[in-house]
């Protein structure tokens, strides 16, 4: 099971999100994900599922065996439908900008508060 919980941090890294916030977007409780990776130990068929639902770019092969592509390329963008249009989304792209937006928001929160002591 060294291959899979190996597999789980590449999906985590190449996210770029935290262990927890991977356990909280399939649903496992906290620590979890984390004493996998940590001890290269078995987890639940049903967290497996989870991750397969949550993630479907990966591949389920790879993601269980280590062999093929770890993206698959046909799913890099998910359509989204509006008024019958197809809006494709690039989660890496999004999450990046949602960075930079925290990153800027924090900057502002910091500015605020230093002209708010000087009145």
């Amino acid at each position: 099971m060294f291959i899979i919980s190996q597999n789980i941090k590449k999906i985590i890294h190449n996210e770029q999100i935290s262990i927890r916030m991977f356990e909280q977007s399939i649903g496992c409780s906290n620590g979890v994900i984390g004493r996998c990776i940590l001890k290269g130990t078995d987890i639940s068929s049903v967290w497996l599922s989870k991750i397969i639902e949550a993630y479907p770019q990966y591949n389920a092969r790879w993601l269980l065996t280590g062999k093929g592509n770890m993206i698959l390329s046909s799913q890099n963008k998910e359509p989204i439908k509006i008024e019958n249009l197809n809006i494709f989304i690039d989660k890496k792209e999004v999450l990046g900008d949602c960075k930079k937006i925290e990153k800027e928001n924090g900057q502002l929160k910091l500015i605020i508060a230093i002209k708010w002591e000087q009145q």
